[in-house]
């Protein structure tokens, strides 16, 4: 994270928007509000996270993972997530 506002920074990049997998994992999120502000003021880059999940999820751990984003936006609004979800296209390397 500290890499990528570094990064954007040195080329003039003020605002960013990341996605993850793993955005609605408390112990991540806990991750981003305890290093992201200072990142922050250091680099002068706004980061904001966003959703993400695999094209190549089974339908149920999509379900899943539409369920608790959704329950993630019911909650309090929160300065570092931003609203939204991207199916992530990936391709699977034959040997």
């Amino acid at each position: 994270m500290e890499a990528i506002a570094k990064e954007y920074a040195a080329n003039g990049i003020e605002y960013t928007e990341i996605f993850f997998g793993k955005i609605t994992d408390p112990d991540f999120l806990a991750m981003i509000h305890e290093h992201a502000p200072r990142i922050e003021r250091e680099t002068c880059v706004k980061l904001r996270f966003l959703a993400a999940v695999s094209r190549l999820s089974t339908k149920a751990e999509r379900d899943i993972a539409i369920e608790k984003i959704d329950a993630l936006a019911l909650k309090k609004a929160d300065p570092y997530i931003a609203l939204g979800l991207i199916f992530l296209e990936q391709k699977q390397i034959q040997p």
